[in-house]
Order: C-alpha cells, then sequence, then structure tokens
C-alpha cells in the first residue's frame, strides 16, 4: 500500500531490489537509503527530494510535481530514468552518477561538476530549459528533446553523438573539451555561446543562427 510520511524523511536499506506496485505510492519530503538489485518505483510518488542513494543497478522513479536532488544518486554503470511531471533539479550536494540518464521531466537543471553521466538517452523536457554538466565525456545516445528550449551542455571530455542520437532544441549553448554534434536529424536552429578547446562540429537540419561567442582553440 502507500508509504505516507509528508514532511518526513523515508530512508529505505534493502539487501535485494527495491520495487513498487503501479498503484502505490510513496509521499514524503525526502527519500534516501541503498538498494543492492536496483531500484523501480513506479507508482504515483510525491517526493520532494532524494537524498544519497546508491541503487546498485537501474533506478526509476515516476514522481509527481518537482523532484530535487539533494544527495548523491549513484546508479554507477546503469541507468537513471524519471518520469516527473515537474522540474528536475540539484542543490547543494546534488549529484548523479549514472551510465545514461533518460526518461520525461519538465525541466532540467543538473549543474554540479560533480556529476558522471555518461550518456544521455531518449530524454524529452517538456517544460523548461536543460542544464547538464558532467566531469567526463557526454555522449548523446539518444533523442534529447526539448522542442523550443535552451539546451547547455557542460562536459570535461568530448560532447558526441552516438549512431542513433540527436537532439532538438530551441538554442545550444555550454562547453566541452570538444563537440562534435555532426550525425543527421539534429534541429538546433540557434547556437548561442559554446566553448572548446579541442574543435567543434555541428550539423542541424535548420538554419542556424550564431547568437553568442564560439571558441574553438
Amino acid at each position: 500500500g502507500p508509504l505516507k510520511a509528508p514532511g518526513h524523511t523515508v530512508g529505505l536499506t534493502v539487501g535485494g531490489p527495491l520495487t513498487q506496485g503501479v498503484g502505490n505510492a510513496i509521499v514524503a519530503q525526502r527519500l534516501e537509503g541503498a538498494a543492492v538489485g536496483g531500484v523501480s518505483l513506479p507508482g504515483s510518488n510525491a517526493i520532494g527530494e532524494l537524498g544519497d542513494i546508491a541503487a546498485g543497478g537501474a533506478f526509476s522513479l515516476r514522481n509527481l510535481g518537482d523532484l530535487l536532488l539533494a544527495g548523491h544518486l549513484d546508479v554507477g554503470g546503469s541507468a537513471a530514468t524519471f518520469d516527473v511531471t515537474g522540474a528536475l533539479s540539484s542543490a547543494g550536494a546534488g549529484r548523479l552518477t549514472a551510465a545514461v540518464l533518460e526518461g520525461v521531466v519538465g525541466g532540467l537543471t543538473l549543474g554540479s561538476p560533480g556529476n558522471a553521466v555518461a550518456a544521455v538517452g531518449n530524454l524529452s523536457v517538456t517544460g523548461g530549459d536543460v542544464l547538464l554538466r558532467t566531469g567526463g565525456d557526454l555522449e548523446v545516445a539518444g533523442h534529447l528533446s526539448a522542442a523550443g528550449r535552451t539546451v547547455a551542455l557542460h562536459a570535461g571530455g568530448a560532447v558526441t553523438q552516438g549512431a542513433s542520437g540527436r537532439l532538438t532544441a530551441g538554442m545550444l549553448e555550454g562547453s566541452a573539451a570538444s563537440l562534435a554534434l555532426d550525425g543527421a536529424g539534429n534541429v538546433i536552429p540557434v547556437l548561442g555561446g559554446y566553448t572548446t578547446t579541442g574543435g567543434l562540429s555541428l550539423a542541424t537540419v535548420t538554419g542556424l543562427s550564431l547568437t553568442g561567442a564560439v571558441s574553438a582553440s
């Protein structure tokens, strides 16, 4: 049944997978804990923030409303999948370690330099801009869809595009060691300020307006 602790922290530490029936829900200010075999929470959850969570496998969460990443969500070499009706953001010590970030969110602001996100899969951003920062390489491996929105990609390494990757955005900006989004299907009408130290290559099916400083030294 539902687990209700409005305004309080729910801590769950389990020796196997943490799962939830679709008809159930967690109502809490904060969720934290650990699971050995991954986390799957597809119910109508109403969670204000995530603290430190070690998933030990794939992590998926459906949440009604905004969701704040306030601790370290660590899924290692697995995928983090979010279905969030509001904005997904981070603050303070909030950071994400995942092989792939995917799902549907209202807006995305994950700006911590401590993030370690290797790839963006199929990620639809329905109502806000995108800010994603990661310390290493970042691959656009699926469809990152943020039509009409600003997408800011900051990577300590290279930003690249996989065989099935494409980007739909109103404007692209950010910084990286290098940028190579030169695959088919990108819809990027505006390139804002982008800084690289190793070259920049971009392809779009639209016209392209340069509205910011582009540096590829």
